[in-house]
């Protein structure tokens, strides 16, 4: 293997993973596809993480390891993809695995179709279940696929071709929502017949484990502008609409997207919001999506009642996360 260039750059961000870590690199490394680089971007952890990254640097040459400051797990990818060589690109959340036919079987639908991005199965882990999103391959356009809630948005359980991140392609320096921003860039770059989907699992995501998409407290204290879920969504909407990509059909669905993971998730976090934030949300995004039942009922009111008493809204939201939180202690 040492002077065979390798075909496929895996890259991990490793921040604060200690206790996973091995699982994922050993994932990585039980590979039945062996002709890859796996780059390890030690984003200044405060754990032992960089003594484990040298530690399998030193067992398998094909890994890679770089060590830097702290600066998000966007920045590293993106050093990750500045110093890949592979042909095609596979990003691994460290804290996550791969099953061991996950990247032949990623590289032989790409060999079958000569595909820019394959998008696979992913499993997901909870405490007592499992959930498998497969991928569909029945959208016809690029957005149908990213704004489908079956479907996942991550840059994990996919293979891009390398060559597609270097073509103007904006990566925000986000702590949530960047795989979004980067996929609905690249899905518009790709012809139809040049994306194609796998119904194998490529990905084993784990939710037992503490991200930054179940930390939202720590945004408590920014305007709803500047909440991660929403600005990203608040991006993308720009770019879709700068680029002429939306139909009223698919705006709606948008706004029902962002009005979920953005703004009622920022209202139960934030519990306290001043009149003029509900009167946008009401005007803008609960009422072009009253017909539209992606939010549950309980959450949906929530506006509503903000609408009528800044108090009665409080105190609802109250419940709720009370209600969510005993919930949340039982399973």
């Amino acid at each position: 293997m040492e002077n065979t260039i390798p075909m496929i750059s895996i890259i991990v961000p490793v921040y604060n993973a200690e206790s996973y870590l091995r699982r994922c690199i050993d994932s990585i490394l039980a590979q039945t596809f062996v002709n890859f680089e796996c780059i390890l971007v030690d984003d200044g952890s405060p754990d032992n993480c960089p003594a484990i990254c040298d530690e399998y640097a030193i067992m398998d040459n094909r890994i890679k390891v770089i060590h830097q400051e702290n600066t998000g797990a966007a920045h590293a990818r993106n050093v990750g993809v500045k110093i890949s060589i592979g042909e095609f690109l596979v990003f691994v959340d460290s804290d996550d695995t791969i099953p061991p036919n996950a990247i032949h079987s990623l590289y032989e639908k790409q060999c079958e179709s000569s595909a820019e991005i394959v998008c696979g199965a992913v499993k997901f882990s909870y405490e007592k279940k499992e959930k498998i999103v497969v991928a569909e391959h029945i959208f016809l356009k690029p957005l149908d696929y990213i704004l489908s809630p079956s479907v996942c948005c991550g840059l994990w359980g996919k293979m891009y071709r390398r060559k597609l991140f270097y073509n103007d392609l904006y990566i925000p320096c986000l702590n949530f929502g960047e795989d979004l921003i980067v996929n609905v860039q690249l899905f518009f770059q790709v012809k139809q017949e040049k994306m194609v989907f796998l119904n194998t699992i490529v990905y084993i995501y784990d939710n037992t484990t503490i991200g930054i998409t179940r930390r939202t407290k720590m945004f408590k204290h920014l305007s709803w502008q500047e909440y991660p879920p929403i600005s990203c969504h608040l991006w993308i909407y720009d770019w879709l609409m700068k680029n002429k990509l939306f139909n009223d059909g698919l705006k709606e669905i948008f706004l029902c997207r962002m009005l979920k993971y953005g703004i009622v998730p920022y209202i139960c976090d934030k519990g306290k919001v001043n009149r003029d934030e509900i009167g946008i949300f009401y005007n803008d995004y609960f009422v072009p999506c009253t017909l539209k039942n992606e939010i549950i009922y309980i959450k949906k009111i929530i506006i509503p009642l903000y609408r009528i008493s800044s108090a009665i809204g409080f105190l609802y939201v109250s419940i709720l996360n009370v209600m969510i939180n005993i919930r949340s202690k039982r399973r």
